[in-house]
């Protein structure tokens, strides 16, 4: 497949996800020292065209994670994160990736610098939520879902918390 791929990075313009694929197959053939140099031309390649730094690493994360290869997403997502700390999406996504591995403290850490750098990422509260409940913490899961609905009342996402809510307060108030 990358074979195929190759012709397609002579053509001009590239589209910034020739290059994301390549690196994926790279890293299903093994063959790391094309994984780096990929990953690169793609961050290039979206930055010519105007996409910013975070987008373009968490799309590249996201693909990893999708088509199966987790700790390259995590390797990609620190990397990033190495060269541009201050992006929250970055660490919104890493958490989401730790979260995906079983990785609930390391998740939790990430959520929380998303938020010190970026207050308004609300959909970091409701993930926090659901990571205090799986905790059986419900007073915090309430605490960070009762922060997720402040931003967020009308969504169908907001409803479903709401109604989640319900449910742990009643259970709450029932005891165990």
């Amino acid at each position: 497949a990358r074979n195929v791929l190759r012709p397609a990075l002579d053509l001009k313009p590239v589209s910034p996800e020739v290059f994301a694929l390549q690196a994926v197959l790279a890293v299903a053939a093994g063959a790391h020292d094309q994984v780096e140099t990929s990953e690169a031309q793609y961050i290039k390649s979206a930055r010519e065209r105007g996409v910013e730094f975070g987008p373009t690493v968490s799309g590249l994360t996201n693909l990893y994670a999708y088509l199966g290869f987790p700790y390259d997403a995590i390797r990609a997502c620190r990397e990033a994160i190495a060269v541009q700390s201050d992006v929250p999406e970055l660490r919104d996504v890493l958490g989401d990736l730790w979260w995906q591995q079983g990785e609930p403290d390391s998740a939790e850490a990430e959520y929380g610098h998303a938020l010190r750098l970026d207050s308004t990422r609300y959909s970091v509260h409701r993930k926090l939520g659901k990571l205090y409940e799986s905790r059986a913490d419900t007073a915090r899961a309430l605490r960070e879902y009762s922060r997720y609905l402040a931003a967020d009342s009308t969504s169908v996402t907001a409803a479903k918390i709401r109604s989640r809510v319900a449910e742990l307060k009643e259970s709450e108030k029932n005891g165990p």
